[in-house]
């Protein structure tokens, strides 16, 4: 900011010192132009300089004279000086408390040109998700038994993923180019309980925000609030989706300054099913007839009423929902899974066909992560846009496909997003920030288990953030010395400064 307020000083002196000059010379070619011939003529042998009220121009000589560089650049220097004499003399109050602004101040529309968490989803917005290395949460895994540290990745492995997942928002319902997330009603407190059974802690340390979700690992058995030497149980654990939000003692007034917070959690590292199975166990609210009231923000807002007919079904019918339109996206899911069952010479079950359209997406080559988020169609939903047409995109997109494609097989499917992977440390902390914000599909698979399906291509992925973050970081070093720089030299000086 200070090199650029310098350029803009001298490009002002200079565009100003050229514009007087522009005028001087019209003046001359114009008012005054007999008598300077004149004066010209008379005065050929000497060349000496002939004023015209206040024009002063030598016979002979340019405009662009070394001593008119020579005065800009002492003009210049003595605005320079001028300026100075003022910044330390005159005393700087600052009125009312400093100005803050950070991520969660800025606008809505601003925020989202930041790729992070969020509850909702929206497609079909053009331009460009910028990365973000604000930390979220780090987490550290031990052993109950032995009490030796564990890897995160390690005991993904064991719940069946490749990387650490960390779930924040289930969404089921696709209406207009959004997913919107819906909470059932009804929950329970997760309370601490001692429990032989349980393997792995997990020490988790959320940073400040104004989330409601409590982030982990697997399931929980358990969950509590480290406060001082004393643990206090917190947490309203929904057992249809498997998230748990902050309890009352998590939202208490210690806790709502968005202070951020630390917490515990045991689990156990599951057993697969006779099918070899790993995923969250399905529940009878997933099978019922109750009926979704939970609306999105946006809507409550404007006073939408809650029986608007997409969203006033059975749960168990809204995880088969496919808007109208989509008929493109229904003929590509077909034909995949047919060409798949052709080639096997046999029906495919909902497991085999929820792995076939993952990998359709995910190593087919067709698909590349992105993003950028540019639309070719706008006539048309940016999820058949994305499959048919541009075949780039971001993880929502990616997740998004998969999950109505799996529907349209008459899999049960919802859109989760939360967080994939992490920055491991050399303490064996794993530090997540907002760049690794994800999006992914959870499919009901035989009625009993709902499994993790990712059809974001994992290595491009990985290599967008991982070169992401050694750009970034050379920027955010560079950043702070200038700044620090700035301010030592420039903001905080004074008379008084020794």
């Amino acid at each position: 900011f200070g090199m650029a307020l310098l350029i803009y000083m001298f490009a002002a002196i200079w565009t100003l010192s050229v514009f007087s000059l522009y005028q001087s010379d019209m003046t001359l070619k114009t008012e005054h132009s007999p008598d300077l011939k004149l004066a010209m003529a008379a005065d050929a042998d000497n060349r000496r300089s002939k004023s015209i009220g206040a024009v002063c121009h030598a016979e002979g000589g340019g405009w662009f004279s070394r001593r008119f560089v020579i005065g800009t650049a002492l003009t210049y220097l003595s605005s320079l000086f001028v300026s100075g004499l003022f910044f330390l003399l005159i005393p700087r109050v600052w009125i009312g408390a400093p100005l803050e602004i950070s991520a969660e101040g800025i606008s809505g529309q601003i925020r989202q040109s930041v790729s992070g968490f969020s509850r909702g989803v929206q497609l079909g917005n053009a331009g460009l998700a910028w990365e973000s290395l604000e930390p979220v949460f780090d987490i550290r895994l031990k052993s109950l038994q032995t009490d030796e540290l564990i890897s995160p990745y390690t005991y993904a492995e064991q719940l069946g993923h490749a990387e650490p997942l960390f779930r924040g928002s289930i969404s089921v319902n696709y209406h207009q180019r959004r997913w919107d997330p819906v909470v059932p009603q009804g929950t329970t407190v997760l309370r601490s309980r001692q429990n032989t059974t349980l393997e792995i802690q997990q020490e988790i340390n959320l940073k400040a925000t104004r989330s409601d979700i409590l982030f982990f690992m697997g399931q929980p058995a358990s969950l509590f609030v480290i406060d001082g030497d004393r643990t206090k149980p917190i947490g309203e654990y929904v057992q249809a989706t498997g998230l748990v939000q902050r309890g009352p003692v998590a939202n208490s007034p210690q806790e709502s300054s968005r202070q951020g917070l630390q917490y515990l959690v045991w689990s156990s590292v599951p057993v697969p099913d006779e099918s070899g199975l790993i995923g969250l166990e399905a529940t009878a609210y997933d099978f019922s007839n109750t009926r979704a009231t939970a609306r999105p923000a946006r809507e409550a807002s404007r006073g939408v009423p809650s029986n608007v007919a997409w969203r006033n079904q059975p749960v168990r019918q809204m995880y088969l929902n496919i808007q109208e339109g989509l008929d493109g996206l229904r003929e590509l899911a077909e034909s995949v899974i047919s060409e798949a069952q052709s080639r096997q010479n046999r029906n495919l079950s909902d497991l085999e066909k929820a792995r076939t359209l993952e990998a359709y997406l995910q190593r087919s080559g067709q698909y590349k992560y992105s993003l950028k988020s540019s639309i070719i169609n706008s006539q048309i939903d940016p999820v058949e846009d994305f499959l048919i047409n541009r075949k780039a995109g971001h993880c929502e997109y990616f997740a998004s496909a998969l999950t109505l494609m799996m529907r349209s097989q008459n899999i049960p499917a919802r859109l989760v997003t939360g967080f994939k992977g992490g920055e491991l440390l050399s303490d064996g902390t794993l530090q997540v920030q907002q760049r690794f914000a994800h999006a992914w599909v959870e499919a009901l698979i035989d009625r009993r288990v709902w499994v993790t399906f990712d059809g974001t291509p994992a290595s491009q992925r990985t290599v967008l953030v991982e070169s992401f973050a050694r750009r970034s970081r050379v920027w955010t070093d560079t950043n702070a010395a200038l700044s620090n720089m700035w301010s030592n030299n420039v903001i905080n000086i004074s008379l008084d400064r020794p």
